[in-house]
């Protein structure tokens, strides 16, 4: 449901769910330094300036695409003989080509329709411009320190708050 968009989650109150959606599993899309590097050319940017729709939208589809098959390995194996295969990808086929995607039309289509349900929040006319980055601000502050996530190079831990840190002492913190 992270495809929905702001309106879904500001809607039915679930604004944590989608704050911690975008500080955990979005945030893996680039590396720490690049959003260190980048808050630093950019005094004043947040998080949520550095992150686009495209970053949410194929943290969407990933989740989408293999979310079954991880549920799967994690559970009991012994229910079905036939193995369980990702939605969008086969890794079968196809010969790997520079620039050439292995993703199939069904898999494009769910990442461009959850870019669309994400462009709203980028754009600074739209309603859920304003809900997503003053909860942002509010959450970081508060939850998000109390949320640990790995880096990037998994040899070490900080809660979302120190990972943004810059962000949050960018916006007068």
């Amino acid at each position: 449901m992270f495809s929905a968009g702001v309106n879904h989650w500001n809607q039915n109150n679930e604004m944590d769910e989608l704050m911690l959606f975008l500080a955990t599993y979005v945030r893996t899309m680039h590396a720490d330094r690049y959003y260190k590097n980048v808050l630093s050319l950019h005094p004043g940017a947040t998080y949520l300036d550095i992150i686009t729709p495209s970053d949410i939208a194929y943290t969407c589809a990933l989740i989408r695409n293999s979310s079954h098959v991880w549920a799967m390995k994690l559970g009991d194996s012994a229910e079905t003989d036939k193995p369980v295969k990702p939605l969008f990808t086969s890794g079968q086929g196809k010969k790997r080509t520079f620039g050439v995607t292995t993703w199939n039309k069904a898999g494009m289509d769910y990442f461009d329709e959850a870019k669309q349900m994400w462009m709203g929040a980028y754009n600074k006319n739209d309603p859920q411009y304003k809900i997503l980055r003053n909860y942002w601000d509010k959450w970081i502050k508060t939850k998000g320190k109390e949320v640990w996530v790995m880096t990037r190079d998994g040899l070490g831990k900080k809660t979302a708050y120190e990972g943004r840190g810059r962000i949050a002492r960018s916006n007068g913190c």
